[in-house]
């Protein structure tokens, strides 16, 4: 019986963990993104941020920006 209770609150743990960390992904991709209405979904203009470890830039028509600016 007490084996049992231990694996139910492990289970329970990992559960709760797997939730929050959802909401969290979602809010990060929710900072980047905003709405389209030919596309759904577009990349935010002006956007200097970083997303999971990658370095994300954007000009002023939420086109990405890779290497240097010209002009």
């Amino acid at each position: 019986m007490f084996i049992f209770c231990l694996f139910l609150f492990g289970m329970l743990e990992l559960s709760i963990k797997f939730i929050f960390s959802q909401k969290d992904e979602l809010s990060q991709i929710c900072n980047i993104l905003e709405q389209d209405s030919l596309r759904f979904w577009k990349l935010k203009p002006k956007l200097n941020t970083t997303f999971r470890g990658v370095k994300i830039r954007t000009n002023s028509l939420g086109l990405r920006i890779v290497g240097r600016d010209i002009g």
